[in-house]
């Protein structure tokens, strides 16, 4: 609990003063590029490569954020929490120590259970264990295997030390208690995947990762591992091949989340959904936006869902404030499948929550900004002739013309 409750602190601080956000495909290729010559070429097929693989997505993924203020701050925050952590992993060594209990055999395990990590339906028949509490097990020798290999590719981040000894050790104590043919991960984002899959090859057990959100140039998706990614269009293959990620098959799906998803018979039709971004806007754009919720919510019903982690508070009250009657979603309880029942008109920034509601068959606006003038030149959702955009400043017309038509 203790350190969720500081993880959760430092991400909203994180949140708030992260340099803005840039999808230009070029730029990006070009940063990736010049990480993966410093950090990663020469090591490919190495017996060392997964944690030159830790280094430069961790390097990657920390081009948005101020070194003294935030990586600082995150390896300070690491360098605390390591006692912490080895200490639940010596009560996990002790649990353990002597007891040689049969393995219950399954087909998988999956490590958390919420409703936007769903597992692909053609898995849905395997045996799969949910483990939703964290137990933590490594014995002597893997500690030193991992320090080790960090080091050796001169990774020496306190923020990484804990992270793949917190991840490793989690899924090492699962494995004293099962036998499974894979685990599934929902974390291309994580720069431990790599070596949480070399973890598990050396164990004869396959890593599958199915996608966690939609993936866009500039993020933190980069160099990352799997035996198996299932990906929601063919497009993201190439995404992942262009950004030095190492992947054995490729599995389009389509999720259960984007399933057509009709409008309730109580839902009024009159009714607008705005998705408000997991990134902070520019002072002048959100007055703007403020503005644009004030006049509409006169003549429709208006419910504005937060991003379900990176909820700006101040914002969102601030909203809330400018009629009763505006609703507000709790992104972090409801579905979003039930957000959308009500809901005839969804606005939105570039995310994957409009993805999902243009794919459950909802009429959807893309507000215009830097990002969608950026994404719209490759991504294959937001593609001009797929998600319309539309400009802040003209957003109230084109809303209102929409329900008149």
């Amino acid at each position: 609990m203790f350190n969720r409750s500081l993880a959760n602190m430092l991400k909203g601080y994180l949140t708030r003063v992260r340099k803005p956000l840039n999808c230009d495909k070029d730029r990006d290729l070009e940063h990736i590029d010049k990480v993966y010559r410093r950090y990663l070429a020469g090591y490919e097929g190495d017996e060392w490569e997964a944690f030159h693989r830790v280094h430069a997505q961790y390097v990657y993924q920390n081009k948005n954020l101020y070194f003294f203020s935030q990586v600082f701050l995150k390896n300070i925050l690491g360098f605390i929490l390591m006692p912490v952590l080895m200490l639940k992993i010596l009560m996990g060594f002790i649990k353990l120590k002597g007891k040689k209990a049969k393995k219950t055999k399954v087909d998988g395990i999956k490590l958390l259970d919420i409703s936007e990590r769903e597992t692909p339906l053609e898995l849905c028949n395997f045996n799969i264990v949910i483990l939703k509490e964290r137990n933590y097990y490594l014995s002597i020798k893997e500690i030193i295997y991992l320090v080790y290999g960090l080091t050796r590719a001169g990774c020496w981040y306190p923020e990484v030390f804990f992270k793949v000894i917190h991840h490793v050790s989690s899924i090492s104590y699962a494995l004293s208690k099962y036998s499974p043919d894979f685990f599934l991960f929902f974390n291309e984002y994580s720069c431990t995947n790599s070596v949480i899959t070399h973890y598990l090859k050396k164990k004869h057990i396959l890593s599958i990762n199915a996608m966690h959100g939609d993936k866009a140039y500039g993020g933190a998706g980069a160099f990352f591992v799997f035996d198996k990614f299932y990906i929601w269009h063919k497009w993201y293959e190439e995404y992942s091949r262009s950004v030095y990620a190492k992947i054995d098959e490729y599995i389009v799906y389509r999720p259960k989340r984007f399933m057509t998803l009709p409008c309730s018979e109580s839902g009024n039709q009159l009714s607008i959904g705005f998705l408000f971004p997991g990134y902070k806007l520019e002072r002048h754009d959100f007055s703007f936006l403020v503005e644009c919720i004030r006049s509409l919510s006169k003549d429709y019903v208006i419910c504005v869902r937060p991003h379900p982690r990176y909820v700006f508070i101040d914002e969102i009250n601030e909203i809330k404030s400018i009629n009763k009657n505006i609703k507000i979603s709790n992104s972090q309880s409801e579905p979003f499948s039930i957000f959308l029942k009500d809901i005839s008109l969804v606005v939105g920034y570039c995310s994957t929550t409009l993805i999902e509601a243009y794919e459950s068959g909802r009429k959807v606006i893309c507000v215009r900004d830097n990002l969608i003038d950026q994404i719209q030149k490759y991504h294959p959702y937001f593609r001009p002739d797929v998600i319309h955009a539309v400009e802040l400043r003209n957003l109230s017309s084109v809303i209102r013309n929409h329900f008149e038509d």
